[in-house]
Protein backbone atom coordinates (compact mmCIF):
# COMPACT_ATOMS: atom_id res chain seq x y z
CA UNK A 1 0.00 0.00 0.00
CA UNK A 2 3.02 2.25 0.43
CA UNK A 3 3.85 4.13 -2.78
CA UNK A 4 6.98 5.56 -1.15
CA UNK A 5 8.45 8.83 -0.02
CA UNK A 6 8.66 11.69 -2.49
CA UNK A 7 10.32 15.11 -2.34
CA UNK A 8 8.21 18.27 -2.39
CA UNK A 9 8.99 21.98 -2.13
CA UNK A 10 7.10 22.75 1.08
CA UNK A 11 4.25 25.24 0.74
CA UNK A 12 5.10 25.96 -2.91
CA UNK A 13 4.08 22.38 -3.76
CA UNK A 14 0.44 23.26 -2.92
CA UNK A 15 -1.86 23.88 -5.89
CA UNK A 16 -5.04 24.05 -3.79
CA UNK A 17 -6.59 22.35 -0.77
CA UNK A 18 -6.73 18.92 -2.38
CA UNK A 19 -3.86 19.05 -4.89
CA UNK A 20 -0.12 19.06 -4.32
CA UNK A 21 2.82 18.58 -6.67
CA UNK A 22 5.12 15.72 -5.82
CA UNK A 23 8.45 15.30 -7.55
CA UNK A 24 9.04 12.00 -9.31
CA UNK A 25 5.46 11.13 -10.29
CA UNK A 26 4.46 10.90 -13.92
CA UNK A 27 0.85 11.93 -13.21
CA UNK A 28 -1.14 14.14 -10.87
CA UNK A 29 -2.81 12.86 -7.71
CA UNK A 30 -6.39 12.46 -6.55
CA UNK A 31 -6.26 12.79 -2.78
CA UNK A 32 -8.51 10.11 -1.37
CA UNK A 33 -11.42 10.93 0.91
CA UNK A 34 -11.44 14.71 0.35
CA UNK A 35 -12.73 17.31 -2.08
CA UNK A 36 -12.09 20.91 -1.02
CA UNK A 37 -13.86 23.96 -2.41
CA UNK A 38 -12.37 25.50 -5.54
CA UNK A 39 -9.98 28.46 -5.30
CA UNK A 40 -10.45 31.76 -7.10
CA UNK A 41 -8.36 31.70 -10.29
CA UNK A 42 -9.40 35.07 -11.78
CA UNK A 43 -10.07 38.56 -10.43
CA UNK A 44 -13.49 38.65 -12.09
CA UNK A 45 -14.57 35.69 -9.94
CA UNK A 46 -13.68 37.55 -6.74
CA UNK A 47 -15.39 40.71 -7.97
CA UNK A 48 -18.52 38.78 -8.90
CA UNK A 49 -18.51 36.95 -5.54
CA UNK A 50 -18.30 40.32 -3.76
CA UNK A 51 -21.69 41.19 -5.30
CA UNK A 52 -23.31 38.37 -3.33
CA UNK A 53 -23.64 34.60 -3.44
CA UNK A 54 -26.90 34.45 -5.41
CA UNK A 55 -25.66 36.73 -8.22
CA UNK A 56 -22.35 34.85 -8.32
CA UNK A 57 -24.04 31.45 -8.46
CA UNK A 58 -26.52 32.56 -11.12
CA UNK A 59 -23.81 34.05 -13.35
CA UNK A 60 -21.46 31.06 -13.17
CA UNK A 61 -24.12 28.39 -13.39
CA UNK A 62 -25.86 30.08 -16.29
CA UNK A 63 -28.46 27.82 -17.90
CA UNK A 64 -26.70 24.58 -16.96
CA UNK A 65 -29.04 21.97 -15.52
CA UNK A 66 -26.07 20.34 -13.82
CA UNK A 67 -24.18 21.58 -10.78
CA UNK A 68 -21.17 23.73 -11.62
CA UNK A 69 -18.02 23.78 -9.51
CA UNK A 70 -17.22 27.35 -8.58
CA UNK A 71 -14.67 29.02 -6.37
CA UNK A 72 -15.47 30.13 -2.83
CA UNK A 73 -13.50 31.90 -0.08
CA UNK A 74 -13.35 28.55 1.76
CA UNK A 75 -11.40 27.18 -1.21
CA UNK A 76 -8.75 29.82 -0.63
CA UNK A 77 -8.78 29.03 3.10
CA UNK A 78 -8.27 25.33 2.32
CA UNK A 79 -5.28 26.21 0.14
CA UNK A 80 -3.82 28.27 2.99
CA UNK A 81 -4.38 25.36 5.39
CA UNK A 82 -2.53 23.01 3.00
CA UNK A 83 0.34 25.48 2.66
CA UNK A 84 0.66 25.62 6.43
CA UNK A 85 0.48 21.83 6.73
CA UNK A 86 3.25 21.27 4.17
CA UNK A 87 5.26 24.43 5.03
CA UNK A 88 8.29 22.60 6.41
CA UNK A 89 7.88 19.35 4.50
CA UNK A 90 10.64 18.37 2.13
CA UNK A 91 9.37 14.81 1.82
CA UNK A 92 5.90 13.28 1.89
CA UNK A 93 4.83 9.67 2.11
CA UNK A 94 2.15 8.47 -0.30
CA UNK A 95 -0.06 5.49 0.41
CA UNK A 96 -2.92 3.96 -1.51
CA UNK A 97 -6.13 2.50 -0.14
CA UNK A 98 -6.18 -0.83 -1.95
CA UNK A 99 -3.45 -2.81 -3.74
CA UNK A 100 -5.50 -2.93 -6.96
CA UNK A 101 -6.38 0.77 -7.05
CA UNK A 102 -3.36 2.81 -8.01
CA UNK A 103 -4.87 5.23 -10.56
CA UNK A 104 -8.33 6.56 -11.30
CA UNK A 105 -10.22 6.74 -14.60
CA UNK A 106 -8.25 9.89 -15.54
CA UNK A 107 -4.84 8.33 -14.83
CA UNK A 108 -4.31 10.23 -11.57
CA UNK A 109 -2.63 8.46 -8.67
CA UNK A 110 -5.07 7.71 -5.84
CA UNK A 111 -3.31 8.54 -2.60
CA UNK A 112 -3.26 9.52 1.01
CA UNK A 113 -0.51 12.06 1.70
CA UNK A 114 1.46 12.03 4.94
CA UNK A 115 3.90 14.66 6.23
CA UNK A 116 5.95 14.60 9.41
CA UNK A 117 4.86 16.85 12.26
CA UNK A 118 7.19 18.65 14.68
CA UNK A 119 7.53 15.41 16.69
CA UNK A 120 8.71 13.49 13.62
CA UNK A 121 5.45 11.50 13.34
CA UNK A 122 3.73 10.91 9.98
CA UNK A 123 0.34 12.68 9.88
CA UNK A 124 -2.39 11.95 7.31
CA UNK A 125 -3.13 15.24 5.53
CA UNK A 126 -6.37 13.89 4.02
CA UNK A 127 -7.88 13.22 7.46
CA UNK A 128 -6.55 16.48 8.93
CA UNK A 129 -8.07 18.48 6.06
CA UNK A 130 -11.47 17.01 6.99
CA UNK A 131 -10.84 17.66 10.71
CA UNK A 132 -10.04 21.31 9.93
CA UNK A 133 -13.39 21.61 8.13
CA UNK A 134 -12.01 22.24 4.65
CA UNK A 135 -13.52 19.14 3.07
CA UNK A 136 -16.25 16.67 3.85
CA UNK A 137 -15.35 13.01 4.00
CA UNK A 138 -15.73 12.59 0.24
CA UNK A 139 -16.78 9.10 -0.83
CA UNK A 140 -17.57 9.77 -4.50
CA UNK A 141 -14.72 7.50 -5.56
CA UNK A 142 -15.34 5.00 -2.78
CA UNK A 143 -15.34 4.68 0.96
CA UNK A 144 -11.93 4.62 2.60
CA UNK A 145 -11.12 1.06 3.56
CA UNK A 146 -8.14 2.03 5.70
CA UNK A 147 -9.13 5.28 7.40
CA UNK A 148 -12.95 5.29 7.34
CA UNK A 149 -13.31 5.61 11.13
CA UNK A 150 -10.71 8.41 11.29
CA UNK A 151 -12.49 10.32 8.50
CA UNK A 152 -15.88 9.94 10.20
CA UNK A 153 -14.51 11.13 13.57
CA UNK A 154 -12.70 14.05 11.90
CA UNK A 155 -15.86 15.14 10.06
CA UNK A 156 -17.98 14.83 13.20
CA UNK A 157 -15.45 16.96 15.09
CA UNK A 158 -15.38 19.65 12.36
CA UNK A 159 -19.18 19.75 12.17
CA UNK A 160 -19.57 20.02 15.94
CA UNK A 161 -17.02 22.85 16.09
CA UNK A 162 -18.55 24.47 12.96
CA UNK A 163 -15.19 24.74 11.21
CA UNK A 164 -14.69 25.70 7.57
CA UNK A 165 -17.52 24.42 5.35
CA UNK A 166 -19.60 23.56 8.41
CA UNK A 167 -19.62 27.20 9.61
Amino acid sequence: LDLGEFPIDGASAVIDGDTIRVKGLSASMRLLGIDTEETFKHDYERELFAQGWEAYKKKLRGSSARPVKMATPVGDEAKDFAKGFFQNARTVKLERDHPGEIRDFYGRYLAYVFAKNSKGEWVNYNVECVRAGYAPYFMKYGRSRRFHDEFVRAQDEARAAQRGIWK
